[in-house]
């Protein structure tokens, strides 16, 4: 691999970290027109109606690394209507397998960190309507563009890159829990630590990527989560 190429890898590794540092900022900038202006950290709340300011850029991102690279984005998703019944089974297994298990990681983190079984997430409080996209719509963009970019480019260029799997695994998981700690950016360490921890659980996705080459079954995985967690923060809060 050229070192051109090894810089376009590491490029989009850190895009969404680097695009959640500017969303924020953008969000603040564009809030002092409203009744309610925020500064940086105050915008931070609203980071599941500024995702999708990140999945916007990482998509211009990808349209230009595919187009220099000679491919496109469809065969990055790998969407097959003759494959969508194995890809709903298998969707359906992992979120069976994945789901209890990070809440479990998930507080067995927030105990070892903080002393408690929960963690409070920092989102909202939101407005009604922003609450409901951050359900309904932001799941969809997020899950497809971090799939897109994690699993289905970064991931196979890595394994190129080291010639071995684990330590393709290992980089593609250090740089996607990277982005959770500016998911918002905070000035509490504990905080970015225990969103940096709670990702290890979803190393099954590379594994199973790598076994499997689909990348549709995770997004559908990726989705509903994201979507169950959005349902959490704002309308089912755990004192």
């Amino acid at each position: 691999m050229s070192n051109q190429k090894v810089w376009i890898l590491l490029l989009v590794l850190l895009s969404r970290t680097i695009l959640s540092l500017l969303s924020q900022g953008i969000f603040s900038w564009g809030s002092t027109f409203s009744s309610m202006p925020l500064d940086y950290l105050e915008a931070g709340r609203w980071w599941t109606v500024y995702g999708t300011l990140i999945d916007i850029g990482c998509l211009a991102l990808m349209l230009w690394v595919v187009k220099k690279e000679g491919t496109d984005l469809k065969s990055l998703v790998g969407f097959s209507q003759i494959k969508i019944k194995t890809d709903l089974k298998q969707a359906g297994l992992l979120l069976i397998i994945v789901l209890p298990l990070t809440a479990l990681w998930g507080t067995l983190v927030s105990f070892l960190i903080y002393g408690q079984l929960t963690t409070p997430i920092l989102a909202g409080p939101l407005p009604l309507w922003g609450e409901i996209y951050s359900v309904i719509a932001w799941p969809i963009g997020w899950a497809i563009m971090e799939q897109m970019i994690y699993m289905g480019y970064c991931l196979p260029k890595l394994e190129k890159l080291f010639s071995n799997k684990v330590a393709a695994i290992f980089v593609v998981m250090f740089f996607w829990a990277l982005q959770h700690t500016v998911l918002p950016v905070t000035l509490d360490l504990q905080y970015s630590l225990y969103r940096f921890l709670t990702v290890i659980p979803m190393v099954m996705l590379p594994i199973y990527y790598l076994r499997t080459r689909r990348l549709f079954p995770l997004i559908l995985v990726h989705v509903l989560f994201d979507s169950f967690s959005a349902l959490s923060f704002y309308f089912l809060p755990i004192d």
